[in-house]
């Protein structure tokens, strides 16, 4: 049964109760963000682009890090106080380096007993899922934390499932929400061993409808909390660090500049980049394919750039804090994800009007038009390759796919959403 938490209008003086008694100083609705971390990605860009979307003078914000520090750290509003989970240094140590870390300082510094405790707990992971071992873990982290005295008029937990556990059993607030981005059943995870967690949110929000429609049929106890959230995008100033740089792409002549933007995993499918590059390669076809991002796909697709001798067209060009330019520049973005929840990219390289080709993951046909504003394909090598293919030689057809976005700031979509959140109306 769902939580029938009572409303407070903030600006009725006189009928809050005393748990509410801050409120009342500054008259502005109180909100914790939770979030795993500030660096380069697609949910921390989302979640920036959130924070700036809220009025200060209506919002008393508190973002909440599981970890310090962060590329888009300055991004940040300076009126949003930024705290970062108080851990102990052994599990900071954790957190950085592993457990059997732990247990070699413990050792070192003859403290036997607390690493025994160390151990003993690391054999009882041994025989739990890998979901089951995230819980624990981060359970046993949270429990060492004092207390937020604060009681929040809504928390959310932004980075999936990441902070739902504490927003659900270690934070008070009269509203609670989490916010899923990607089909995480795709990455192993087992949905349904959060179920506790889930069941203690007002708001599951999944951020395209195929999504929540997804989550609607895993956690059919939850259907009438789970809601869509339509992504904004923060278009001025996105445009405005376009702007801001000049960048050098060279190409050979007549040739076109492809993008592709996003962690190097294997959920992006920028694997399947360097065949497809080969393959356009033999026919002639002339173009210089960068790819923007870091992570543990890097050895790999290095070595199949390599294997496809494609060096010389396809380039990893490594982390980058303002991409923007590089959209801007572009001819065509190509997104050949196996799996999204609505992929940001895609709606970034709509604010410059590009061609796009993406891979039918959830969240594309939200975006995209396909044949009209652009191409949605299957998740594979020919697909792709005869896409890219058509757009590279048909000026014409490269042009009709440029879809035109409104590149207003939606800042009242947020606004008017977290206080229906706080309502309990959304």
């Amino acid at each position: 049964m769902k939580r029938q938490v009572p409303y407070v209008n903030p600006t009725g003086f006189g009928k809050q109760d005393q748990l509410h008694a801050e409120i009342l100083v500054n008259g502005k609705i109180k909100i914790l963000f939770c979030l795993e971390a500030l660096n380069c990605g697609g949910i921390e860009t989302s979640a920036v682009t959130f924070l700036q979307a809220l009025e200060a003078t209506q919002f008393d914000v508190t973002l909440c890090l599981n970890r310090p520090g962060g590329d888009l750290s300055p991004q940040i509003p300076s009126w949003v106080k930024v705290q970062v989970l108080p851990y102990g240094p052994m599990e900071v140590l954790e957190l950085t380096r592993g457990r059997k870390a732990v247990v070699r300082k413990l050792l070192l510094h003859g403290r036997i007993i607390s690493a025994l405790r160390w151990i003993l707990f690391g054999m009882k992971l041994r025989t739990m899922t890998e979901d089951q071992l995230v819980i624990a873990t981060q359970r046993r982290r949270y429990r060492i934390l004092q207390p937020d005295p604060v009681v929040y008029d809504l928390a959310i937990s932004y980075s999936e499932l990441t902070q739902i556990q504490y927003v659900a059993d270690f934070v008070k607030a009269r509203r609670k929400a989490v916010w899923i981005h990607t089909e995480l059943s795709h990455d192993g995870c087992d949905v349904r061993t959060y179920l506790s967690f889930f069941r203690k949110m007002d708001y599951i929000f999944c951020v395209s409808p195929s999504l929540a429609e997804s989550y609607r049929k895993v956690l059919p106890e939850c259907v009438e909390r789970i809601r869509e959230y339509r992504h904004i995008v923060n278009a001025p100033m996105i445009r405005a660090q376009a702007d801001a740089e000049t960048i050098e792409w060279p190409v050979g002549a007549g040739g076109l500049r492809i993008l592709s933007v996003g962690r190097l995993a294997r959920q992006k499918g920028f694997d399947l980049i360097p065949e497809i590059a080969s393959r356009l390669k033999i026919k002639g076809r002339v173009f210089s394919w960068f790819i923007i991002g870091e992570g543990e796909q890097r050895p790999i697709i290095q070595s199949l750039v390599a294997q496809y001798h494609v060096e010389d067209c396809v380039s990893l060009i490594g982390k980058r804090l303002n991409p923007f330019p590089y959209f801007k520049t572009c001819d065509i973005y190509v997104q050949p994800s196996r799996y999204e929840g609505y992929c940001l990219t895609v709606a970034e390289a709509r604010v410059f009007n590009k061609p796009i080709i993406a891979t039918d993951f959830n969240g594309a046909r939200e975006q995209l038009k396909n044949g009209e504003s652009g191409i949605i394909v299957p998740c594979d090598v020919t697909a792709l390759s005869e896409a890219l293919d058509r757009l590279l030689v048909d000026v014409d057809y490269r042009k009709n796919l440029i879809t035109i976005t409104n590149n207003e700031f939606e800042v009242h979509y947020i606004n008017g959403l977290v206080e229906r959140l706080v309502e309990g109306n959304a």
